[in-house]
């Protein structure tokens, strides 16, 4: 049984960093309407250009035929009628019709582009609301299915301990375990309300139509509609999910940031937005830099500034190089956590091996160095990580811990150079990492770097 309730967390935490993720997209679509408004708004003031020009032309044609018309009406007068007026009179009359056609086109012209104007800033601030409801009500439901995978959790735990207490003690360990099922049962019934009380429901219930396939497709069962749902067989769904108690600071403990459901997180992953979240942009020939840029963030979180280019051209110019130089553009960059060392050293940070092999490197200790202010590179299987086939070694630097009430780690924030992209810092939980690691030694500052 509890591996059974064990199987779901890994899935909300898939479908969580997918949550997450839909701002940018939604966000992204909205940088793409703004560019087709903006596109279009120039193309009506060309027109409105072009009609000017049109009517500027036909106002001195007219003027030029009134002029014609009234010499000619001159010299008729004084010869008693010797001159045909009929062309001139006729030449007057389409210039100004004409005239009066362009300008009574500028006119409405004008009056589209004010109502376009109009509708477009009306628009402007409908999406600066939605996008603002929607990334509250992301921000809720993540910090919900959190709080929610960590029940899930603590009951595998508890039902882990109960069995045990039943082998030595009978039919006792069986109530134990059911009476903490059911209070777990009692806590997510709390846990869970109803979400559409507290926010834009037409606009979230477009939404999370989008976000049930969402759910489908990662296989946790959650949709966003009012049927379906899945999680354990409960047919919960994330229309149904409130806003959570936890997730918001309420103190600090000295490096630590202490949130509302009793948690603690060690410094501020937030501090990590400016390293380098992409490698491989410095060197078309060089995509493999995931240690080279782990290096960099090191190095930028000590204060020291060197580009993932910078390093690569230092690399390159020892004997032996400091990275794999002669193999496919994914391969080349590539480092090892001796080479690693070697290039922190060289910028002015010593580093050190942990643990010497064949020693293994754990969470524990992972933790530890964190907690130290150290900086702190590991290497992990890509495929684990990232939950896909991709296959292979991949350095990653970890920022931050994060441990219960009881002292207890939750999991670590990192920074990715293979996925992050416009991610500057992603959480995974303890026993995610611990999944992923390689066995390979990690790459430890000697110093506290920050």
């Amino acid at each position: 049984m509890s591996t059974a309730i064990n199987a779901q967390p890994d899935k909300l935490q898939i479908f969580n960093e997918e949550l997450l993720k839909t701002p940018r997209m939604l966000e992204n679509i909205f940088g793409e309407n703004r560019e087709i408004i903006n596109r279009t708004n120039q193309r009506i003031d060309m027109a409105i250009e072009s009609l000017h020009v049109k009517r500027n032309t036909a106002k001195n044609e007219h003027e030029m035929a009134q002029s014609a018309l009234a010499s000619a009406q001159s010299v008729q007068t004084s010869l008693a009628g010797a001159v045909n007026l009929a062309p001139l009179i006729e030449r007057e009359r389409k210039a100004r019709e004409r005239l009066m056609i362009l300008e009574q086109a500028c006119s409405e012209a004008r009056n589209i582009k004010e109502d376009y104007n109009g509708l477009t800033a009306q628009y402007s601030q409908e999406e600066q609301n939605y996008f603002q409801d929607y990334n509250n009500f992301v921000k809720r439901t993540s910090s919900a299915l959190e709080k929610y995978t960590e029940l899930i959790r603590q009951s595998s735990r508890d039902i882990a301990e109960n069995s045990i207490i039943a082998g030595r003690m009978g039919g006792i360990g069986s109530l134990i375990s059911s009476e903490r099922i059911i209070s777990i049962a009692s806590g997510i019934a709390q846990l869970l309300r109803g979400i559409r009380s507290s926010g834009s429901t037409s606009l979230i219930s477009q939404l999370l139509m989008g976000l049930g396939t969402l759910g489908a497709l990662t296989g946790t069962g959650i949709t966003g509609g009012n049927t379906g749902g899945g999680l354990l067989g409960t047919g919960i769904n994330l229309n149904t999910i409130p806003v959570p108690l936890a997730g918001r600071v309420v103190g600090y403990n000295g490096d630590w940031k202490i949130q509302e459901d009793g948690s603690r997180i060690w410094d501020t992953p937030e501090d990590t937005r400016k390293l380098n979240i992409e490698q491989g942009n410095a060197d078309p020939n060089f995509k493999g830099t995931c240690g080279i840029v782990s290096v960099e963030n090191v190095l930028a979180m000590a204060g020291i500034k060197k580009s993932e280019r910078e390093l690569i051209e230092y690399a390159k110019s020892r004997n032996p190089p400091l990275a794999e130089i002669n193999s496919t553009p994914g391969n080349n960059g590539g480092t090892n956590y001796n080479q690693r060392r070697e290039l922190l050293n060289a910028h002015g940070i010593s580093s050190s091996i942990v643990p010497a092999p064949p020693e293994k490197p754990d969470i524990n200790m992972l933790a530890n160095a964190i907690e130290e202010g150290k900086g702190v590179i590991i290497s992990v299987d890509a495929g684990r990580l990232w939950r896909n086939s991709e296959s292979g070694g991949h350095a990653i630097v970890v920022t931050s811990v994060r441990r219960d009430s009881h002292g207890n780690i939750l999991g670590f924030f990192v920074s990715d150079s293979g996925t992050s992209r416009n991610e500057p810092f992603k959480y995974y939980d303890a026993a995610h990492i611990a999944r992923a690691l390689t066995g390979r030694p990690m790459n430890v500052t000697d110093n506290k770097i920050r």
